[in-house]
């Protein structure tokens, strides 16, 4: 299982992964604007297990989301879900291609959101290329 961890205040991410028993087998960590307390904080208590990681959530932090990521962090994954096909994909695929696993997770993870923006403004959605290229999920 994978999840994404977004430190709203330091801007940072990590994308954690779980194997079938719930140990971490792979974290992808983005890092902010941590102060030396903050990373020690945050190091010492790190959610090595799946278990730990619904212990963190439980306890609803302001300045982190974690979110369970039911997709694949891959191309296909990401233009299913944006579902705006107007754009050549091969020119998408390329900007993906250069992102790492955070952006991407963020990327994925913020289609929703924006897709209720659009829905709520009526502004007109942006080619998946625009999107990745203006880093819609950071602003």
């Amino acid at each position: 299982m994978k999840y994404l961890m977004q430190f709203t205040k330091h801007k940072a991410s990590c994308v954690l992964e779980y194997n079938e028993e719930g140990a971490l087998v792979k974290c992808d960590f983005q890092p902010g604007t941590f102060d030396q307390q903050e990373y020690k904080l945050f190091f010492n208590n790190f959610p090595t297990t799946e278990s730990k990681i619904a212990v963190w959530k439980k306890q609803n932090f302001k300045t982190l989301k974690i979110e369970k990521f039911k997709e694949d962090i891959n191309f296909d994954s990401f233009y299913d879900k944006y579902n705006h096909k107007l754009s050549k994909r091969s020119r998408s695929e390329l900007i993906w291609k250069v992102m790492d696993n955070n952006e991407k997770a963020k990327a994925i993870a913020f289609i929703s959101s924006y897709d209720k923006y659009l829905a709520q403004t009526g502004v007109t959605k942006k080619n998946p290329e625009t999107y990745l290229n203006s880093e819609m999920w950071n602003n």
